[in-house]
């Protein structure tokens, strides 16, 4: 009874996934005095896609491209159902390094999928996504190497429990925040977010994931769409979960189900508000946002010892 209940609040938030993505958009719209669409503008273009044929494949492609469009979607789904958003502990235990190393390897499915349509923007940026892939994976690494280092274990439900008893002192408050201040740099840069990428944009010499998806369409642009707003959704939930995990006695399923839909809510309003405020880095400096966190983390883990 428990797992269906569970699966229960995963399935209607994961209703709720087009919903975050037209709150940022329209948000953005109201503040640069623009007129905003309908907040299910997303679910109407997600309908509007999943009417339509099935892609048509060309004959110079191979069945990477069909392979690596569900490839991506079922790691997507995966690891959004073993994050929890109505529930203090998961149903299965989940490794950072697992949830991290599946992303990797959908992420490895997109490059290959931008690849083998073997156009010239899809293997620029397909480049381009494992440069930004192969400089943030080291930070990855540090600070999970950080977390397990401090609580003693990888495992995600555990780190949670053990940040939510509140028996921390104020050093471990102070690595948390700044892991947090870096964790949140992954997120937008494995989700393409400003500076790193503009997710709204149509120029291809300006973008990263969206350029590797310009030979798609119909179903198979929806299914990537949607696999990407669950990526986004997916890392906020971790985010929450891990550096917000305060339920303020809450134990009902229901009221934390709620409360999980404010704090994404809230962290949708600090994106467009970032989106707003901050413009998109050239990618020859990517490393230089990079090698600082790096540092930063260094720094942390030595300051942790020697304390």
């Amino acid at each position: 009874m428990i797992v269906f209940e569970y699966l229960a609040f995963q399935i209607i938030a994961l209703l709720l996934v087009p919903l975050f993505d037209s709150i940022i958009k329209n948000t953005k719209a109201f503040f640069n005095g623009r007129k905003w669409p309908s907040l299910f503008q997303t679910y109407y273009d997600f309908c509007k896609l999943f009417t339509k044929k099935w892609q048509y494949i060309s004959k110079f492609t191979s069945f990477i491209s069909i392979l690596s469009v569900f490839v991506i979607f079922s790691v997507s789904l995966v690891l959004f159902m073993l994050i929890p958003v109505g529930w203090n502990t998961a149903i299965l235990n989940l490794s950072f390094f697992i949830f991290f190393y599946l992303w990797a390897l959908a992420t490895f499915f997109m490059i290959l999928y931008a690849m083998d349509n073997a156009t010239y923007f899809g293997w620029l940026w397909a480049e381009r996504e494992f440069f930004v892939m192969a400089i943030v994976e080291p930070i990855l690494v540090l600070l999970i190497a950080t977390l397990a280092f401090v609580f003693k274990t990888t495992d995600i439900s555990n780190i949670h429990t053990y940040i939510l008893s509140g028996n921390l002192n104020f050093m471990i408050w102070f690595i948390l925040i700044i892991l947090g201040i870096i964790f949140f740099y992954i997120i937008l840069a494995e989700n393409k977010r400003f500076p790193f990428d503009n997710p709204a944009t149509h120029l291809e010499l300006t973008m990263i994931h969206e350029a590797m998806l310009l030979e798609t369409n119909s179903k198979h642009l929806a299914i990537m769409e949607l696999a990407s707003k669950i990526k986004l959704v997916t890392f906020l939930t971790l985010f929450i979960y891990i550096f917000f995990p305060f339920t303020f006695w809450i134990t009902s399923t229901l009221w934390l189900f709620a409360l999980w839909f404010f704090k994404i809510l809230v962290m949708s309003c600090i994106i467009w508000a970032w989106e707003i405020f901050i413009v998109k880095i050239r990618i020859f400096k990517y490393q230089n946002i990079f090698i600082f966190l790096f540092l930063l983390n260094i720094f942390l883990v030595i300051f942790y010892i020697l304390k």
